[in-house]
């Protein structure tokens, strides 16, 4: 008993110290990955998908998560709210109630992003990606402060109730995207190429190319450190970035991309900027696009173009 409390109190110091402005509750770097491990005794994931271009590898106890599997189940609205369904899934890897998780991928950080975000949707109390993914986390192996392992380790399903959590980035649904389309106080941000912003590049499910009517385009590409591309820079960077491509910080701002995935860390990010109103469109420019009766726009000028495609 002492030990999980122990446990708990120092996730707790993790996540919210606010000495560490630049690593809120949804990030640690990868140099304070083995004291974390080691006072927390977190379950860590290594996320992988048949979309990585170098899947992550695994260390000592690491468990695996095909976030693939993981997209299809959070598919649609109705799945999303399928809270027996997420019980299962989060249970199913081991994750059970006051349990802390470390999660990581092969450092595009999106994949480890849309299963963070969907373990703090659903109510896991402390949930945090590893900032630079496998490629950080090598270097440790390297420096012999983790071993590394050849596969996942089998998990052990523990009990758990999905809960919806909506703090610190709720879910915005398609009929409050819509309305945004005419609320002033509110800023929609693509956060996918400028190729799929304007509808250049079509990534299938998407058959309608462009993007949301009055949304501007903040590719995720820009929020991470230029000298280490698979690093989100820190709060300063951050805020810098945001502003630079027209993020306003009165107003609330809705985050969407494909799917969820890179949208789910950009919201984060503008909450490690200290943006005060953050929410995710989490089923994204694909949902929206599948309504023929909603516009998409093919230029990168505000407001509905002319034509419905």
């Amino acid at each position: 008993m002492k030990t999980f409390v122990k446990a708990v109190i120092v996730a707790a110091a993790f996540a919210c110290s606010a000495s560490a402005a630049d690593r809120p509750r949804f990030v640690i770097e990868a140099e304070d990955l083995p004291r974390y491990l080691e006072n927390v005794h977190p379950l860590v994931i290594s996320v992988q998908s048949k979309l990585a271009e170098n899947p992550s590898g695994y260390f000592q106890g690491v468990i695996g998560v095909d976030q693939d599997d993981w997209t299809a189940d959070s598919y649609s609205q109705q799945k999303i709210d399928d809270l027996t369904l997420w019980s299962h899934n989060i249970g199913g890897i081991g994750v059970g109630p006051g349990r802390s998780v470390v999660v990581y991928d092969d450092g595009e950080l999106k994949f480890a992003s849309r299963v963070r975000y969907l373990l703090s949707h659903y109510g896991v109390y402390s949930a945090v990606l590893v900032n630079g993914g496998w490629p950080a986390i090598q270097k440790l192996i390297a420096n012999g402060k983790l071993k590394a392992q050849t596969g996942p380790t089998p998990p052990i399903p523990a009990n758990y109730l999905a809960h919806v959590v909506q703090p610190p980035v709720p879910i915005a649904s398609r009929a409050e995207v819509e309305r945004a389309l005419t609320n002033p106080d509110v800023m929609l941000i693509d956060v996918r190429t400028p190729a799929e912003y304007s509808g250049k590049k079509l990534v299938p499910p998407v058959t309608r190319g462009g993007h949301i009517p009055g949304a501007i385009n903040i590719p995720l590409q820009v929020l991470f450190d230029p000298k280490d591309v698979a690093r989100l820079m820190g709060a300063v960077g951050l805020r810098k970035a945001f502003n630079r491509y027209g993020a306003d910080p009165d107003k609330t701002l809705i985050f969407y991309c494909q799917d969820g995935a890179r949208s789910s860390l950009a919201a984060s990010a503008a909450v490690i900027a200290a943006f005060p109103k953050v929410r995710l469109y989490y089923l994204s420019y694909r949902d929206w696009q599948s309504d023929p009766n909603l516009p998409v726009v093919t230029t990168a000028k505000r407001g509905i173009s002319k034509s419905r495609r």
